[in-house]
């Protein structure tokens, strides 16, 4: 069943346009409509009328009707306009006094009747355009100077009334114009001043002709604060106007026979429908005729409107029928009573913006708005959200009732649950249950507003809108604060956003700088290149020291239009500047009002401080979450005056960007990618990637895999200079390890490359001179030599060759990049080496055959020295087991101490052979003859015993 089905609806809301009255049938209808108060005839007939007629010599003014919307303002000005050009119109003036005075005025004028619409055309334009085409209907041709050809308007309207009378001599022109204040509002102060002054002319004129003035406004215009700034005009034109105040009027309405109109059938299913709630309401159950009658308005609805002290009792009308009308073609609900009460006028009186002149309204609705929005936003029981705000209205309504916003009356649960026929939703229809769900719903009310706003009065159980206890409407004094700071102030926060945004926790290059160190993967070459990021403009750039490969910059986006657009289209090859595009007005007010909010955090007591913190952080997780998923569009990004999106630049690459850093990074990367390849044009890929977290662990990796420990990690790196072939390190390969050999071989024999011939300290960061390579890079490549037997290495006067590779690799990245020269190394020593091969059985020819054929007398003599060590360690195995002859130990303790000592340190001597195993290797062997005769007596004695 629809709400339409149970009514025979008949609205009764009419907007008089003041132009209707132009048509005599309508003027007639209009003034015969027109219920006139005794109040209302008095200001008619002491106002109106003294000034509009002419028969008497007085100071005449021009007329200010003042009402709300919906008072009958225009109605008013209708009904005299219409009198005062008809004197039949008098005929149907039902109060006696007053037709009696509107003789005075009958009949006896033309009127131009017009309004003002939202346009930007001076005042006196649309007056004098509007009376010369007025005048034109009469066969009087007049046109009013243009405003730069006059020093005053007066003379202009003293000579229009001039032929005016010529053509009347004895009428007066009416000049009738509504909705003056929108249009006055609207005006610039400089406009409106000029507007005010015109008014004021005209306001004189009345005083010396037959012309007369009459305007309606929705407020008074002389102590309005909208004209605060132009105070000293307005006060000048209040001396050539009077003002006509539409009151408060007491008319009683019945609701139910002109709006809500039902027969017996209607009636009866509507009884039938709300039976079935009358167990949980005492109002339903005890009035239910009542409620049969208004529905599907509360009975309550009519009784709070006729105490409110605010509005016309005879709005109500208008109110219901609006209300209706949206609730026609619904279905009423069968699970609820679908019943309207006073809570719905809330939205009318919040939104009537002529109330707010008021003080006493203004607070209340400010009031409430603050507590709106706090159950709309931050209410933690969503099933019962709806039900809250139903209630803040009807507290909001309330507080208009009590003659007094400040008294601590309200309403209490009962009232809620009965004068609203507020409804939950419940297994069983039970008013126990019902009561207890809105005494919940109270609590979390409360608790949502920090128990500000609402009160609650234990001595009659009511709780009420607290017009006393003010608290702090957090979010009216952020919006406060941010129509009140600067935009550079906006720019700043909103980099503070940016770097949160960013997900980034750089240190700061320089204290009260934007500018931090950044890096960058250059993917073509899977490395880090080091740069600057700035939040603000290259004019800083100055202070970015020293500087590096590349400056990516963060524009600000308060600025004035195409301010940035000059850095942008001056960027150099090194350059990319990121701008904020799109965001919608919505992003930019989270903006300021996250500006606002933490400005406000620093100034404010801890307990205010974390809840604006709380706020900043609210609006820093919309904004950051808006950011990510517009990412690909909220962001221009140029490079050498070319400007285009994020995945424009990102060029179809399909890479998982799981943060807006690896978007910003990508973009910029590829901008700057061929400025990095002509820059370091011969450095080489790695094949796996480098950043500044993992060099030194990958660079370790490298240095254990020379060392004989060996991970796919140190391949990858070696394989990047060309080291490895296969699994064999092989620098010879490595264009890189060739080039400082050479160097190194340029030189004299028995000179040395020092550090500083091949590394150079370039913006503050060591690089070789010719590749522009990472010192880490370079003693790898080094390290690789020493490794090949091919130099020596000095690093703080010690010398590392082939056969201590393990210590090299073991040292930290810092000494090792400190080194200090490296140096070709010796001679083999072929002497000692054929005393080796003596001592170890071979032939000493082997040593003569390594100089061309190495490979061979390597094998043979890491082979010989492996089958002696096995035989030593088989003797020390005896030596130790204590063995019995004739029950007797072959070897006392001493003995088998010392022939152990003897056979470790051999076979120690013989394990270190193996470390000769290139033929680089053996230019280091370390043993003179001596010593070599001396390790061999131990095999001597092994023999002898």
């Amino acid at each position: 069943m629809r709400y339409g089905e149970l009514i025979q609806y008949e609205p009764i809301e009419t907007v008089i346009k003041l132009k209707d009255a132009d048509k005599i049938d309508e003027a007639k209808r209009l003034v015969k409509s027109f219920v006139v108060s005794e109040g209302m005839a008095d200001s008619i007939i002491n106002i109106c009328i003294p000034q509009l007629q002419f028969d008497e010599t007085i100071d005449n003014k021009g007329i200010f009707i003042v009402g709300n919307y919906g008072t009958g303002k225009s109605h008013l000005m209708s009904v005299i306009s219409a009198v005062a050009e008809n004197k039949e119109m008098l005929d149907y003036i039902s109060h006696e006094e007053l037709k009696k005075e509107m003789g005075k005025i009958a009949g006896k004028f033309k009127v131009l009747r017009f309004d003002i619409g939202a346009v930007n055309t001076p005042l006196r334009n649309i007056i004098t355009k509007e009376i010369e085409k007025d005048l034109a209907r009469y066969g009087i041709e007049f046109y009013f100077p243009p405003i730069d050809k006059v020093t005053n308007n007066k003379e202009a309207f003293m000579e229009m009334m001039s032929k005016f009378e010529d053509k009347f001599p004895d009428k007066g022109y009416l000049i009738v114009v509504d909705e003056l204040l929108d249009f006055l509002k609207a005006r610039k102060e400089q406009e409106l001043i000029r507007d005010l002054t015109f008014l004021r002319e005209i306001g004189e004129i009345t005083k010396s002709t037959r012309l007369r003035f009459m305007t309606g406004v929705q407020e008074t215009l002389f102590d309005n604060p909208a004209f605060n700034a132009v105070a000293q005009t307005v006060l000048k034109m209040k001396d050539r106007f009077e003002q006509l105040i539409i009151k408060r009027e007491d008319i009683s309405y019945v609701v139910s026979q002109r709006l809500l109109k039902k027969n017996d059938r209607q009636k009866a299913w509507i009884r039938s429908h709300l039976e079935k709630f009358s167990p949980l309401y005492k109002s339903i159950s005890s009035r239910i005729e009542e409620f049969v009658e208004l529905y599907p308005i509360h009975p309550m609805f009519i009784e709070v409107f006729e105490k409110m002290f605010i509005v016309e009792k005879r709005e109500v009308l208008k109110t219901i029928s609006h209300l209706m009308r949206e609730l026609l073609d619904k279905d009423v609900p069968e699970d609820e009573p679908g019943i309207i009460s006073y809570d719905s006028y809330w939205k009318f009186l919040r939104d009537n913006p002529s109330l707010r002149a008021e003080p006493d309204i203004k607070r209340v609705v400010d009031k409430s708005v603050v507590v709106e929005d706090l159950i709309e936003h931050s209410f933690t029981r969503p099933q019962y959200k709806d039900a809250a705000l139903r209630i803040v209205h009807a507290l909001s309504v309330h507080r208009f009732t009590t003659g007094d916003i400040h008294t601590s009356v309200g309403i209490t649960v009962e009232n809620i649950k009965d004068d609203l026929c507020l409804y939950i939703k419940m297994p069983e229809i039970e008013e126990d249950f019902l009561i207890t769900t809105i005494e919940t719903i109270m609590k979390e009310i409360m608790k949502t507003l920090s128990w500000q706003y609402i009160s609650y009065n234990p001595d009659n159980q009511q709780y009420y809108l607290d017009m006393v206890r003010e608290g702090i409407n957090y979010d009216a004094k952020i919006q406060e604060k941010a129509e009140l700071l600067s935009d550079d102030t906006f720019n700043r926060y909103y980099f503070d956003l940016l770097i949160k945004v960013l997900d980034w926790n750089a240190t700061l290059k320089q204290k009260n700088m934007r500018i931090w160190e950044y890096s960058l993967i250059w993917n073509e070459k899977n490395v880090k290149r080091y740069g600057y990021l700035f939040m603000g403009y290259p004019d800083e750039r100055s202070t970015a020291q020293p500087p590096r490969d590349f400056y990516i910059y963060f524009l600000p986006p308060f600025v004035e239009a195409n301010y940035n657009k000059k850095y942008i289209l001056n960027g150099k090859e090194d350059e990319v500047f990121f701008e904020f595009i799109n965001a919608d007005e919505e992003i930019i007010e989270k903006i300021k009002k996250y500006a606002a909010a933490m400005e406000l955090s620093e100034l404010s007591s801890s307990d205010q401080k974390k809840i604006y913190e709380d706020k900043a952080n609210g609006f820093q997780k919309d904004i950051t979450k808006w950011i990510r998923d517009n990412v690909s569009k909220c962001f221009n990004v140029s490079y050498k005056g070319e400007t285009q999106s994020i995945i424009y630049w990102l060029k179809g690459k399909t890479a998982n960007y799981d943060t807006i850093k690896s978007y910003i990074d990508e973009a910029a990367s590829s901008c700057l990618s061929l400025y990095f390849s002509e820059k370091y044009s011969e450095y080489p890929t790695f094949y796996t990637k480098i950043t500044e977290a993992n060099l030194n662990e990958v660079f370790k990796s490298a240095m254990n895999y020379l060392a004989g420990k060996k991970t796919e990690t140190g391949k990858k790196v070696l394989q990047s200079f060309d080291l490895i072939l296969g699994d064999d390190i092989v620098p010879e390969n490595s264009k890189y390890a060739n080039y400082f050999l050479n160097e190194l071989y340029k030189l004299p024999p028995g000179k040395v490359l020092n550090r500083e011939d091949i590394i150079e300290n370039v913006n503050g960061e060591d690089i070789d001179k010719r590749f522009k390579l990472e010192v880490q890079w370079v003693v790898l490549l080094l390290c690789a030599l020493v490794y090949s037997g091919d130099i020596i290495l000095r690093i703080k006067n010690k010398v590392y060759d082939a056969t201590t590779i393990d210590s090299l690799a073991n040292m930290n990245v810092g000494e090792l990049v400190d080194f200090d020269s490296f140096e070709r190394p010796r001679d083999i020593p072929v002497r000692e080496l054929k005393t080796l091969f003596t001592l170890l059985g071979l032939p000493s020819g082997l040593v003569n055959a390594s100089l061309s054929k190495p490979e061979e007398a390597i094998r043979q003599m890491v082979s010989r020295s492996e089958e002696l060590a096995k035989k030593v360690v088989t003797v020390n195995q005896f030596v130790v087991s204590n063995k019995t002859i004739w029950s007797k130990p072959v070897f006392d303790e001493f003995e088998i101490k010392n022939y152990k000592d003897l056979l470790n340190n051999f076979r120690d001597f013989l394990d270190s052979l193996k470390a000769f195993n290139t033929p680089g290797k053996l230019r280091n062997f370390k043993y003179a003859e001596e010593e070599l005769k001396e390790k061999f007596k131990t095999l001597e004695t092994v023999k002898n015993n």
